[in-house]
């Protein structure tokens, strides 16, 4: 069954990670690593529930050797091996945690290098000059501050407290390569719409436990939710409900139109982060469910 969270830091380290061989290597640049580490920095909680939220993580657990019972990184493993590297160079306040495995299948030696990144073994393969110039912008970045003896502390608080990623599971009988191929053929991220979609098929899953009877409504909220897109397309009606000076031209700020609606339902404020509105649905399908439990087994 799919497995879907916003899932602080701290539980990620929890876990063992495979990077398969459809992936590329590690690819981030400077200016990715630098933006990533200033976004968790910079941010700034407003309320004590408030937390900086990252793109999805894409994972399957894995039933074959080799690696087996790790989870498949299928799509996130850039994401992933930066997070591994801030928290490599946060191992004073953390007292050396961090993500529990992180390797990739096309170099068996990569947990070893991950672990002890040094310059001369950097020049082996290009993924690990990557991941050894991510590491020196990380250290370098670190260095500015080195005048406050309470940065790296309040770092970590911020990461592995304050930052999730959303964890999406897929079902281990999905074919990873498959979904793989379809968010990366034009580098389509995953949408709230679709992680919204994921929640509405969790819950009514977990409500209904025959299996026909779910599998006839995930058809029947696929076909709907194919109609009500459809409907939106049409210019006509979707200029009439949306301002589109709101978006660059010719530059559209929805990929789905679905995920105006909504954005609409929940206000969601201009100045948000991107996953905002499946947040703020997430917290309500968390509630429904500790009510539905109490009133069904309490």
């Amino acid at each position: 069954m799919t497995h879907l969270e916003p899932m602080p830091i701290n539980d990620l380290m929890e876990y063992q990670f495979f990077i398969p061989h459809y992936q590329r290597g590690y690819r981030w640049t400077e200016t990715q690593v630098l933006s990533l580490l200033k976004d968790i920095w910079e941010f700034n909680p407003q309320k004590e529930e408030s937390f900086y939220c990252l793109q999805p993580i894409v994972v399957k657990k894995r039933n074959e050797e080799p690696k087996k019972d790790w989870y498949e990184v299928i799509d996130g493993q850039q994401r992933l091996t930066t997070i591994f590297l801030i928290l490599k160079n946060l191992e004073a306040p953390l007292k050396g945690q961090n993500i529990k495995d992180l390797a990739y299948a096309t170099r068996e030696d990569s947990e070893t290098f991950l672990r002890n990144i040094n310059e001369a073994d950097s020049n082996k393969y290009i993924d690990f000059k990557h991941i050894y110039n991510a590491d020196k912008t990380i250290k370098e970045w670190f260095e500015k501050f080195n005048k406050d003896k309470t940065f790296e502390t309040k770092l970590m608080l911020k990461l592995i407290d304050k930052t999730r990623v959303i964890f999406y599971e897929v079902d281990n009988k999905e074919d990873a390569y498959e979904i793989f191929t379809r968010l990366n053929i034009g580098k389509i991220s995953l949408t709230n719409a679709e992680l919204i979609r994921a929640l509405f098929l969790r819950k009514w899953k977990e409500e209904n436990i025959a299996t026909d009877a779910f599998y006839l409504k995930q058809l029947q909220i696929a076909s709907e939710w194919d109609q009500i897109e459809k409907k939106l397309q049409e210019d006509s009606f979707w200029y009439f409900i949306y301002n589109s000076s709101e978006a660059e031209k010719g530059k559209p700020k929805y990929a789905t139109h679905i995920e105006y609606i909504f954005d609409l339902i929940k206000e969601k404020p201009s100045d948000q982060e991107t996953y905002y509105t499946f947040n703020e649905y997430y917290e309500e399908f968390e509630e429904s469910r500790k009510k539905y439990r109490c009133s069904r087994y309490g």
